[in-house]
């Protein structure tokens, strides 16, 4: 993957979609809202341009209703506190006027200056009229059920967003929001680009670095997960189809290469569709919602009517069953269940060979593990015995100076040189039990990359009792969380030739020396 810098920027500014961007992006005489709006509205599959533009008129029509200032002694925080916003008609996507030309705005507040939770998940129309009527300084974020599409983003130009914090106090997520266009901000700076250069290149330069890579393979799933769908979202679907890629309340520790199975609830109460995780569960701050993943490769089931579930002996034993599919958003579902569940799509007709199944590696078996010294002692070990290292090639819990009397110690760090306390060393490995939620995968990766810099290490590996992942250093001297270079199951990688080879191939000991410096 190719990195920001001021040169890729010089090279990539004149192309076409970039161009279109920048000129979306532009507020001046020619500006254009629903240009914006239609512009910013594709990356939301889940949304028809016009309902972007409704909150966003209905935000500019409140604040003028109470005259909130938004000029020089405009305050983000006063404007977030005092903003409520009033019911007003509409016909699709226009305010309707009275005799007199003016919007039909009643006095009944249908989103109060407490509701802060309502708020941030109404971020894609606050960011966007902070955008154009306060200034570039508030940048957009659309959509806002996907905010890993804007962090993955802005980590692909080199912005290193701050962690969204996990609170009950929903006030927090609005000043996060501040504090994201602040970090934004310095960067647009350091790279002397414009408010709608900025913009363009989160939106469209960053997906260029990236790449399309929708088509790499899956990890193989290990846990099935339920998920709900309006009847909007069912509507949607017959629409657009199975083809999109969308976003759904899940579980946060949904990982990669999972089961997601979408329940269409009242009036529909059926299963209606089973999916893949195309990423991991992470937390957003800006959706009502907060759990969510990105899911692809939808297929359409026949119709499993809930009485057909309540019916069935091992789904129906289910606990959310009594609760007749109530809160059934990010469910875990046990593997017995999921295999009732197809055994009833195929009594329908369906080949079933077509949807996924869980990965169960019956050839693969480390023993119980309970602590992470026993995915250290009988999973990781192991492995790397059988990718030709010895056990002196690897030192474990490296003491290393990390600032006045603090010492960093990593779990495994391979062929270290230099002086006591400060070594250097191409790889460094760190083990986990168990990393569940993405909060605690991005703690451990940062974690791991903390110790990779201090020992300028090339490759990162990251791994718990489930999956081994690794990463490389990019030339601008980053790991990018969203691009291993390698992530796959144990069981994988102990019994299926090709996929240890392909390891073998990126950290065997010969590749590693071979970065010594």
């Amino acid at each position: 993957m190719a990195i920001f810098s001021k040169e890729l920027w010089g090279m990539l500014k004149g192309a076409p979609n970039v161009q279109d961007a920048i000129k979306v992006f532009t507020v001046d005489e020619n500006f254009n809202i629903d240009n914006l709006v239609e512009y910013l509205s594709k990356f939301n599959a889940q949304s028809d341009p016009a309902v972007l533009y409704i909150r966003f008129e209905a935000i500019e029509l409140s604040a003028q209703k109470d005259q909130i200032p938004m000029d020089d002694s405009f305050d983000f925080y006063s404007f977030v506190n005092s903003l409520k916003i009033y019911d007003y008609h509409y016909d699709k996507r226009r305010v309707v006027l009275d005799e007199n030309g003016i919007p039909v705005l009643s006095d009944n507040v249908v989103l109060k200056s407490d509701d802060f939770r309502g708020k941030a998940g109404i971020i894609d129309a606050i960011s966007t009229y902070l955008y154009i009527v306060v200034g570039g300084f508030f940048k957009p974020i659309v959509p806002s059920q996907d905010f890993n599409f804007f962090y993955r983003n802005c980590d692909i130009l080199g912005i290193e967003l701050p962690s969204p914090p996990h609170t009950k106090d929903y006030a927090e997520y609005l000043k996060y929001y501040a504090d994201i266009c602040d970090v934004i901000q310095r960067w647009q700076d350091e790279y002397e680009l414009t408010e709608a250069e900025a913009c363009a290149c989160i939106y469209e330069v960053a997906p260029i670095i990236a790449g399309n890579d929708t088509e790499k393979n899956l990890p193989k799933p290990t846990n099935v997960w339920l998920t709900g769908a309006s009847k909007a979202d069912v509507r949607l679907l017959e629409e657009k189809g199975m083809d999109i890629k969308t976003v759904w309340a899940c579980n946060e520790c949904t990982r990669k290469g999972d089961i997601v199975v979408l329940y269409a609830v009242s009036p529909h109460c059926c299963i209606h569709s089973i999916w893949r995780a195309e990423t991991d569960g992470f937390f957003n701050p800006f959706d009502y919602y907060h759990n969510r993943t990105v899911v692809s490769h939808g297929v359409k089931v026949p119709r499993i009517s809930q009485k057909e579930l309540e019916a069935d002996s091992v789904f129906g034993a289910l606990p959310m069953m009594r609760n007749k599919m109530q809160g059934l958003n990010g469910r875990e579902l046990p593997s017995a269940a999921y295999t009732a569940l197809l055994n009833m799509i195929a009594r329908k007709g369906m080949d079933i060979s077509e949807l996924p199944v869980l990965y169960e590696s019956k050839e693969w078996n480390p023993g119980e593990i309970k602590l992470e010294k026993d995915v250290e002692e009988k999973i990781l070990i192991p492995v790397l015995r059988d990718l030709g290292y010895d056990d002196s090639d690897w030192t474990r819990q490296l003491e290393l100076q990390a600032g006045r009397g603090l010492k960093a110690i990593p779990d495994f760090v391979f062929f270290p040189t230099g002086d006591k306390h400060h070594e250097v060393a191409p790889f460094v490995i760190e083990a986990k039990k168990k990393m569940m939620s993405n909060l605690q995968r991005r703690k451990d990766f940062n974690q791991g990359v903390s110790y990779a810099k201090m020992l300028m290490a090339t490759f990162l590996g990251i791994c718990d009792e489930e999956r081994l992942v690794i990463y490389k250093r990019t030339k601008d001297g980053r790991f990018n969380y969203d691009e291993p270079i390698f992530e796959r199951h144990w069981g994988e990688i102990s019994t299926d030739v090709e996929v240890f080879a392909e390891l073998k191939k990126l950290i065997s000991p010969s590749v590693i020396k071979s970065y010594i410096m």
